[in-house]
């Protein structure tokens, strides 16, 4: 490469310019004109904060995780909770409270058939039918 002084750079609008002499850790390299930096120092320069950037996410991540997994099992007697009220919720159209009434009042019973009632296959009557 041509020697060309940083002056003679800048004068000429160049981008890089080469002394041929080290930087203070020992590259031989061009120089950037604007701020005289060497641009393979720049160069690990941005591989070190790509690098420590990624570290972060991976640690961040791994925080998140173990912070949801922790949520879970805290939560993990609401979850058979909320599942059920959520499937009373959509299948019959009731409250908790509203579908619990109604089965005590059927004795825990099934509707159709006097089984004991539960939500796989049996039919909860949620309108007033008379006796039976």
């Amino acid at each position: 490469m041509k020697i060309i002084l940083r002056k003679e750079a800048i004068e000429s609008n160049m981008d890089f310019y080469f002394t041929g002499k080290e930087c203070k850790h020992g590259h031989v390299d061009s120089r950037r004109t604007k701020t005289g930096s060497c641009v393979t120092c720049d160069r690990l320069r941005q591989l070190t904060e790509k690098t420590k950037a990624y570290q972060r996410k991976i640690k961040a991540t791994d925080k998140y995780v173990n912070q949801r997994k922790e949520y879970r099992e805290k939560t993990k007697h609401l979850q058979s909770h909320m599942s059920r009220k959520s499937h009373i919720k959509r299948t019959y159209g009731l409250s908790l409270d509203e579908f619990d009434a109604l089965l005590e009042s059927q004795d825990g019973m099934c509707w159709i058939c006097n089984d004991v009632f539960d939500t796989t296959n049996h039919v909860l009557i949620t309108v007033t039918l008379p006796e039976r």
